[in-house]
């Protein structure tokens, strides 16, 4: 039976979210700003000064510094509540409300030591340019807790209410759910691909454009609008995060247009004004001829809820379509004559607050993984990039399992896959060929960050962080943000800050790429670590290996998904080893 997708469902979804993101951000707004302080959700800072556009901030050393990667909401107090001292038991949000000179957001991007007794640096990315302008010498500057995108989920529910029926927007909400297999055509990569896709969209107003991991689908895009450019259309990008974005504006192919003053992004931030010269803020959506506008889906959807006529840009481009919900898939509909939506199903959906539970109900999914919903349920031509620029040959015979074996490395031939200055007791872990290997131990039962497994990885990074290469980058990640903290602590207590190291969740990671990836399951998370757009993010990262370090109940768990137990099997049985623990955690690289 064929079910049509219930507007006043999708409507009370996206309540039941607003709801969740409000109240987890009142129960903590709603807390005495000091004692945020202590639970490490408040920061006090003293300003130092702006260096390729990152804002430096001077922290006291007797207290934590924000986490790397961690996002939060610099605020300028009125004189009086500059300080900490004066705050009594004021909430955050009262201060926010009543003494606010004003506010931007940022994150966290560096550590630093600092020749200063008593002091360390921090380095912020993402302030906007008004915020940067009222910095003065040594002004205290206050870091809070991030602000949830509320306006985002109301601008959605708006454009669901008041999206009449029977228009080419209303088919990105009415759709009748088929679950039809999805199976993209293959892209011959000789073909010149933005010609191709211009060619696609004189027949039909929209496509799809699957790119799996490394494929190169912003390098892409940046041609294709190059092109449009150069044919005097105006042009929307559109994504989730301001970095994507970046990403693609920093492209050769429209190097010349930002040099010409052609390319637009909503709410331009000091370091991105900085990383990419004679790129211009807007601080509304603009349709100018001949341009190109880059705005997050946040700021888009605003814009799109407004619209009643006919749509304003000649192209809208929804860049990792994979992380929108369905209804802003209607919005771009909304704002695009001709809409691109480039992405790939088989990785991560939208991150919701709402019970899991409650999503797996009814057709709640349908709404939340919006771009699998239009794949499957939607007649939209579909084409799927094959050349993986990132995964060396083994790597991707793996991940290729997730896209019916169609992909082909083209992956620099150069890089080195062993590293004899670690020894090779070492290297005995990294195959020859790069691509995943799997280290099984035993791990204590419902611990998210089993000590064993932190020595595990301490134990590689130790040697890892011996390879020669000036730009060798690690990412270690995890399923749970208790493991993230776990791993954070272990390799501060270590390293320090050292940027050659990334530690994070994998729903934060998805469009890095990196040198040698490890992806640590705890069997408290394998549950979740294992679904399949989880660990195809995870496991694709690396240009050259990924440490799989799971408890080894990993190789007899029940995975739903075949193509991951297949993923897990073939490691098993090729290139896997299992490591008991040690009372003594002797170093296993020193045999």
């Amino acid at each position: 039976m064929v079910i049509m997708l219930d507007r006043s469902e999708h409507i009370k979804l996206l309540d039941l979210e607003l709801k969740a993101q409000s109240d987890n951000y009142l129960k903590l707004i709603l807390q005495k700003a000091t004692a945020l302080i202590e639970q490490e959700e408040v920061f006090t800072s003293q300003f130092v000064k702006f260096e390729d556009g990152i804002l430096i901030l001077k922290f006291k050393t007797e207290r934590a510094l924000p986490r790397k990667g961690q996002y939060l909401t610099a605020v300028l107090f009125n004189d009086e509540k500059r300080s900490y001292k004066n705050w009594g038991d004021l909430s955050w949000a009262e201060l926010r409300n009543k003494y606010q000179n004003s506010f931007s957001e940022c994150v966290c991007v560096w550590h630093r030591s600092y020749d200063e007794k008593g002091f360390q640096l921090a380095g912020f990315k993402g302030v906007s340019l008004d915020f940067a302008g009222k910095l003065v010498d040594k002004c205290l500057v206050t870091l809070g807790p991030h602000e949830p995108p509320l306006k985002y989920l109301q601008n959605l529910i708006e454009i669901i209410s008041n999206t009449p029926k029977d228009t080419p927007s209303a088919r990105f909400l009415d759709i009748h759910l088929a679950n039809n297999e999805w199976i993209p055509t293959i892209l011959d990569e000789k073909r010149n691909l933005s010609d191709f896709i211009q060619t696609q969209l004189s027949i039909s107003d929209e496509i799809i454009i699957q790119g799996p991991p490394g494929t190169g689908k912003t390098y892409q895009m940046a041609k294709l609008i190059a092109d449009l450019l150069d044919k005097n259309k105006s042009v929307l990008a559109t994504s989730l995060t301001n970095r994507s974005l970046i990403e693609l504006a920093s492209k050769k192919f429209l190097e010349n247009h930002r040099k010409n003053e052609k390319i637009y992004k909503t709410n331009l931030t000091k370091d991105e004004q900085e990383e990419l010269p004679g790129l211009l803020n807007s601080k509304d959506i603009q349709v100018i001829s001949g341009t190109l506008l880059l705005s997050t889906f946040y700021i888009s959807s605003g814009f799109a809820k407004e619209i009643q006529d006919e749509p304003p840009f000649d192209f809208v481009i929804v860049d990792e379509a994979s992380q929108a919900l369905l209804s802003m898939f209607c919005a771009a509909k909304k704002l695009g004559k001709k809409v691109i939506f480039i992405g790939d199903p088989y990785q991560l959906p939208p991150v919701v607050e709402v019970n899991k539970d409650i999503i797996e109900k009814k057709n709640a999914i349908s709404f939340v993984e919006g771009f699998n919903t239009i794949c499957r349920n939607l007649s939209i031509p579909s084409f799927q990039l094959t050349e993986t620029y990132r995964l060396p040959t083994r790597a991707t015979k793996y991940t290729g399992l997730f896209y019916r074996n169609t992909l082909v490395s083209k992956a620099n031939k150069k890089l080195r896959f062993q590293f004899p200055e670690c020894g090779l007791e070492f290297n005995k872990y990294l195959n020859p060929d790069g691509g995943p290997v799997l280290i099984k131990s035993n791990f204590s039962i419902g611990n998210d960050n089993p000590d064993f497994g932190l020595f595990l990885i301490m134990d590689f990074l130790k040697q890892l962080m011996l390879i020669e290469e000036k730009d060798f980058k690690v990412a270690l990640i995890a399923k749970t943000k208790k493991a993230v903290r776990a791993i954070q602590k272990a390799v501060t207590a270590t390293f320090g800050s050292d940027d050659r190291i990334l530690i994070e969740t994998v729903e934060r990671i998805q469009g890095l790429t990196c040198d040698l990836t490890i992806f640590f399951i705890p069997n408290s998370s394998m549950n979740y670590s294992l679904k399949k757009p989880l660990f195809n993010v995870a496991t694709s990262r690396a240009t050259r290996h990924t440490i799989i370090i799971a408890d080894k109940a990993i190789t007899k768990y029940p995975i739903a998904d075949k193509l991951v137990r297949d993923f897990i099997q073939k490691l098993n049985d090729e290139f896997s080893f299992e490591i008991e623990p040690k009372i003594n955690m002797k170093r296993l690289t020193e045999g």
